[in-house]
């Protein structure tokens, strides 16, 4: 069973992330994918850091209804539902609910809406303290996202560093094997048909790495990296290098080029500590990729990045 936590507030970031979520839920579920989706309810707006750890107040009868009238929708959708309307600090619930699946052998992952605008202090960004606080993978979903359709074209960013990740990173693979489409082809007649097949058979997922070295460096050896995290398991996928002065603009420059709907990469939320964090590649992703991003946070240390 995957299970997909929802941590929600009463906001238009969350109706966002809600409606991506559902998409999501009626594919899962039409594969035959058992999927429980889990609504943790929060009244302080999400927008900052320092709301993760307020106490909430209590839900006033519209914000309830609302509430179970989008826990209908996914009921519909064939998900398992539960909802807990949150009285403690989200940062106190959220790191042993979801050690709690993890113990109990549940894949899942943490959803949340990523306000716009974006808190102009680094050290307010909720994303950025949230990664730090799960040991799970993180859907963030943009406010403005308007995409209406489930991701097909999956991009994994990797910065060519060694990573050890949790358990719960089987998550991962386990939604993109259900997410990226295996087809059967059809071959028609003429160049034309031929042309157009080939086409078809690139890979929808993209292992990318954007350098900043006046070399690019070998591709084996991002092959290696991409398989050591084994992120992609078992999908097929090509690899693509790009330069650029700013890894952060080249990243989301090539996802955008080659339109990606779904960016993946890992944080390095140990690597580096405190305000390094702040200012770090991740952190630029999570704060200004336009489409939805699946964040692995790391298990341990692991050396500096020298892209």
């Amino acid at each position: 069973m995957l299970v997909l936590t929802v941590l929600a507030d009463f906001t238009s970031a969350t109706a966002t992330a809600l409606a991506y979520t559902h998409l999501l839920v009626a594919h899962l579920t039409a594969r035959q994918l058992a999927v429980q989706v889990r609504i943790l309810s929060v009244t302080t707006p999400l927008t900052v850091a320092d709301s993760l750890y307020a106490t909430p107040a209590p839900a006033s009868a519209e914000q309830y209804a609302e509430r179970q009238r989008q826990l209908a929708a996914f009921t519909d959708a064939g998900a398992i539902c539960q909802h807990q309307l949150l009285t403690a600090p989200p940062a106190e619930v959220l790191p042993s609910l979801l050690k709690h699946d993890r113990q109990h052998d549940r894949l899942g992952m943490l959803v949340i809406g990523r306000h716009l605008p974006a808190c102009s202090t680094l050290s307010q960004q909720l994303s950025l303290h949230l990664i730090r606080l799960i040991d799970h993978p993180l859907l963030l979903v943009p406010e403005d996202f308007a995409g209406a359709t489930v991701p097909r074209r999956v991009v994994f960013d990797t910065d060519r560093q060694p990573v050890r990740l949790p358990e719960s990173a089987n998550a991962i693979p386990e939604l993109l094997m259900q997410l990226v489409a295996n087809r059967v082809h059809y071959l028609g007649e003429g160049p034309e048909a031929v042309e157009e097949l080939l086409a078809r058979l690139i890979p929808e997922a993209l292992s990318i790495h954007v350098y900043t070295s006046a070399e690019a460096p070998p591709p084996g050896e991002i092959v290696d990296c991409v398989h050591e995290t084994g992120l992609l398991a078992g999908l097929a996928h090509t690899v693509q290098t790009a330069y650029h002065a700013s890894v952060v603009e080249g990243v989301i420059q090539t996802a955008v080029a080659n339109a990606a709907d779904l960016l993946i990469f890992v944080a390095r939320q140990h690597t580096l500590p405190g305000d390094a964090f702040y200012h770090s590649s991740t952190a630029g992703f999570m704060l200004h990729t336009p489409i939805p991003m699946l964040v692995m946070p790391e298990l341990v240390p692991a050396p500096e990045s020298n892209r």
